[in-house]
């Protein structure tokens, strides 16, 4: 018999304007990051090549292996390959920010990057980057 694992967290994905909006629940593995770029992919590519921000909402995650995380970087790159131009993530706690400082180091170097307080506080933030997350 051979083990399969399954994934552990979930997630949501949505359009707003520009902005790309990821929802994250629970504590993850790596087949859930893995799950998160494809399906987070056809959404990009639907987006026919337009600037965009991420926003990352892990108020209610509760963190990653280190699995996990590495292919959640995996996620980031590709991302910004297909468009994206800036960064802003909400994180519930300062063990949160410790578990990804790393993460936050790298991506910084590739895009600009704000620990938003709240939503609005990070759609104020894209906004401000020109990215619009107002409906069409």
């Amino acid at each position: 018999m051979r083990f399969i694992p399954k994934p552990h967290g979930e997630f949501k994905l949505r359009w707003q304007g520009d902005v790309f909006i990821v929802e994250y629940f629970d504590l993850w593995n790596d087949v859930t990051a893995h799950q998160l770029l494809e399906q987070s992919l056809p959404m990009w590519q639907s987006h026919q090549g337009k600037a965009w921000g991420l926003l990352s909402d892990a108020r209610a995650w509760s963190g990653a292996t280190p699995e996990a995380i590495e292919a959640w970087w995996k996620f980031f790159e590709t991302g910004v390959q297909h468009g994206m131009i800036a960064f802003t993530g909400l994180l519930p706690s300062e063990l949160h920010v410790r578990l990804v400082e790393t993460l936050s180091q790298r991506a910084i170097q590739l895009v600009p990057y704000e620990r938003s307080a709240d939503m609005d506080a990070a759609f104020r933030w894209l906004a401000e980057r020109g990215i619009s997350g107002d409906e069409i």
